[in-house]
C-alpha cells in the first residue's frame, strides 16, 4: 500500500486533527527559548491552510501529571505559532469536551485551533498505552474525545485513510523527534 504525505491530501472544507511535538523549553517568565519544534511544523500547517482547510492542533508540554499547571499551558506556543503563521491561532481552555467540540467546529477554512495540553488529563498516565513523545495514540475512550474535534470517531477518520490497516494505534505526525 503506497504511503500518503499532506502533499497527496487537498484540504480545502476540511478540519485536520494535527498532533505536533510543541514540548519547547520555557524560561521562568513562560517565554520560549527555542522555537525550532514549532518552527518544524510550519510547511504542514501552511499547506492545509493554503488549501483553505482549517488545522486543529494537539501537544503536550512538560510533565503536569494528569493536572493543570498554568506553567506548562500552551499558551506561550500558541502566541508564537500565531506569529510564525502570520494569523490568529485560537486557544483552546482544554483538550476534551462540549466546548472544545463547539469551537472546532465554528472554525472557519484558513483557522487554527490549538488545544491546551494533552497530559492535563490522569488518563495519559497509565490507564492505556499512550505514547506522545512518538506520537502515538491508542484508540480508545480519551482519543475518540479527541476525535469529537473532528466531528467523527477516530477510527472512522483513520479508516478514511488507511482502509482496513488502521490498528489499535493511529500515527500523528511525521514521527520525528
Amino acid at each position: 500500500m503506497k504511503k500518503m504525505s499532506v502533499q497527496n491530501i487537498h484540504f480545502k472544507d476540511q478540519r485536520a486533527l494535527i498532533r505536533v511535538d510543541y514540548n519547547v523549553p520555557l524560561d521562568d517568565k513562560q517565554q520560549i527559548t527555542d522555537d525550532t519544534r514549532i518552527r518544524e511544523t510550519l510547511p504542514t500547517l501552511n499547506k492545509i491552510l493554503n488549501d483553505g482547510g482549517r488545522c486543529i492542533i494537539m501537544s503536550h508540554l512538560g510533565r503536569p501529571k494528569g493536572k493543570k499547571n498554568p506553567s506548562m499551558s500552551l499558551k506561550p506556543c500558541a502566541a508564537r505559532l500565531s506569529e510564525l503563521l502570520g494569523r490568529p491561532v485560537q486557544m483552546a481552555d482544554d483538550c476534551i469536551g462540549p466546548d472544545v467540540e463547539k469551537t472546532a467546529a465554528s472554525l472557519k477554512n484558513g483557522e487554527v485551533l490549538m488545544l491546551e495540553n494533552l497530559r492535563f488529563h490522569a488518563v495519559l498516565y497509565g490507564l492505556y498505552p499512550f505514547r506522545p513523545a512518538f506520537g502515538l495514540i491508542s484508540v480508545k475512550t480519551y482519543e475518540r474525545k479527541l476525535a469529537g474535534c473532528l466531528g467523527k470517531d477516530l477510527v472512522d477518520a483513520w479508516r478514511e485513510i488507511a482502509g482496513d490497516q488502521v490498528s489499535t494505534y493511529a500515527r500523528f505526525g511525521d514521527g520525528k523527534k
